[in-house]
Order: structure tokens, then C-alpha cells, then sequence
């Protein structure tokens, strides 16, 4: 997963502090992830231990993003900072699957940030049908 620095320093600096399962789009040109757009629409109450994303919001973003240049890479959420919570939850990787079925990209990426921590890299592949989801090494421009 490459970054730009810009987008990384937002990423792990300007969310904090950050309640967990806040997410939204990271996109970019030429494989360089280098935007992302917040979900200001997410669905934070407190009994909803799962990222649950505004999609209409976000359709709108790559929609725009689309018209700019600007390819759809990914999805970003957040985490506790608390060890242990560098995993994708069950939950998590549902979702990266349902996304990564609605889409023709055969590469995503979906890391978690741990705001003012660190962010753990994760890229989901689809290939013959058959998606897997595994760490990934993270590579900041």
C-alpha cells in the first residue's frame, strides 16, 4: 500500500481523537493513495460496534472523484488504539468482501487506523472469484 505522507500524517493525526468504527474513502492516481473523504454520515451510535457507512454519501464522493481523475482505492476505519485491535474484526472482513463483490477492482486496500498510533495495512485481492484479505506492507512517498 503505497501513501502519500500528507494522507498518512491526516490519517493517524487529524482523527484523533476518533471514536471507533469512523471510516470512510481513500483514493488516489497511479496507485499512490493520496485522498480520502471522512463518512460524515457513518452511523456512530454507541451499539453499533461495526463501521456503518452512509453509502449514498459515499457513491456521491466517487462519483465526483471519478469525474476529477481520481481512482477509488479503499476504505479506511478506525480501531481503538488498545492492543489487540490491529485485527479485522468478523464484521470487518464481511464488508471488505461485500465490497470487494460489488466491484471490478481486483486490488483494494482497507487499513485500520489506531489514531495517533499507528495504521495496520490491509489489501484485499480478487482473482477467479476467490477473494483473500491479508496484511499488507505500507510504503509512505
Amino acid at each position: 500500500m503505497v501513501i502519500t505522507e500528507g494522507l498518512y500524517d491526516a490519517l493517524l493525526h487529524g482523527l484523533t481523537p476518533a471514536p471507533p468504527e469512523l471510516g470512510g474513502l481513500l483514493g488516489g492516481r497511479g496507485g499512490v493513495l493520496e485522498r480520502m473523504a471522512l463518512d460524515t454520515g457513518a452511523d456512530l451510535r454507541k451499539d453499533c460496534n461495526v463501521y456503518c457507512p452512509d453509502i449514498r454519501a459515499l457513491n456521491r464522493i466517487l462519483r465526483m472523484w471519478a469525474a476529477d481523475g481520481i481512482t477509488f482505492y479503499g476504505v479506511f476505519h478506525t480501531h481503538p488504539g488498545a492492543p489487540g485491535y490491529e485485527r479485522l474484526s468478523g464484521a470487518d472482513t464481511a464488508y471488505i468482501q461485500r465490497i470487494m463483490r460489488s466491484t471490478a477492482a481486483e486490488l483494494l486496500y482497507f487499513p485500520i487506523v489506531m489514531a495517533g498510533k499507528k495504521l495496520v495495512p490491509y489489501a484485499a485481492r480478487q482473482q477467479n472469484g476467490q477473494i483473500s484479505i491479508e496484511k499488507t506492507v505500507l510504503t509512505i512517498v
